[in-house]
C-alpha cells in the first residue's frame, strides 16, 4: 500500500488512487491501512473507473486483519466496495459478517459459514466471482481463507436472496471503497493489505 501526498497509490498502472477520509491511515509499522473505530473511516477512488459494466467477472483478494469491533456482532462489516452507488444491482462486495467471509451484492449475501475469521491476526482472503448466473449465487464463486479454498456450507441472506433481479449490473464510471458501503454504513474497522481487485475470476492455480 505506497502512500504518497495523502492518497494510497495504485500499483496497477490504472492511476486509480485513494483518498483517506475520517480517521482512515496508513500504518507504516504494519504495511496496512487502518480503519480506526469503524465510524465514517474508509478509503476511496471516487468514480474514475470505466469501462466496465454489468455482470463482470472479478476477484477480490487481500490481506485482512479483523478487528475485535468487526467479530464481536452479526453485521455487516464492508472491506471493499466495486460499485458506482448503493441501488440495486449496482455494487458487489466483500464483507465480514457475523464473523465469516462474505460477497455481498446489494440486498443478497453468500456468507461462508463454516470457517470464522481469527480476530487479530493477519488473515489472507479472496473472493472469485464468474459472471453469468441467473442469480448471486455461490455456485459461480470461490473463496479462499490463507490460500486454501473453501469447501464448506454457505449460508444465504438478504431480503432478495435467490431473486433473480439481483444479479449485478453495474453501470460506470465505478469507484472502489475501503472500509464502507458507498452510503458510509456498514463500517469495518479492520486493518487492510495489499488489497488487489482483478477484472477477472481467478483460480487458485
Amino acid at each position: 500500500n505506497p502512500t504518497e501526498n495523502g492518497v494510497v497509490k495504485d500499483t496497477s498502472g490504472h492511476g486509480w488512487d485513494a483518498n483517506f477520509y475520517g480517521s482512515s491511515a496508513y500504518d507504516a509499522s504494519e504495511k496496512a491501512i487502518t480503519l480506526s473505530d469503524g465510524t465514517d473511516d474508509y478509503l476511496e477512488t471516487g468514480k474514475i473507473i470505466n469501462g466496465y459494466s454489468g455482470d463482470i467477472d472479478h476477484t477480490f483478494a487481500l490481506w485482512v486483519k479483523p478487528s475485535k469491533l468487526d467479530m464481536d456482532d452479526t453485521a455487516n462489516h464492508y472491506l471493499a466496495v466495486l460499485g458506482s452507488e448503493t441501488a440495486q444491482n449496482k455494487w458487489c462486495a466483500i464483507a465480514i459478517s457475523d464473523k465469516h467471509l462474505s460477497h455481498v451484492v446489494h440486498a443478497s449475501i453468500e456468507i461462508a459459514s463454516d470457517t470464522e475469521l481469527v480476530p487479530e491476526t493477519w488473515q489472507h482472503i479472496a473472493i472469485s466471482y464468474t459472471s453469468g448466473g441467473s442469480i448471486h449465487s455461490n455456485v459461480h464463486m470461490d473463496y479462499y481463507i490463507d490460500g486454501e479454498k473453501y469447501t464448506g456450507s454457505f449460508t444465504g441472506g438478504g431480503s432478495q436472496y435467490g431473486g433473480t433481479s439481483y444479479t449485478i449490473d453495474l453501470v460506470g464510471p465505478l469507484s472502489v471503497r475501503l472500509g464502507s458501503l458507498h452510503n458510509g454504513t456498514e463500517d469495518a474497522a479492520s486493518s487492510i493489505s495489499n488489497f488487489k481487485l482483478y477484472d477477472v475470476a481467478l483460480t487458485a492455480g
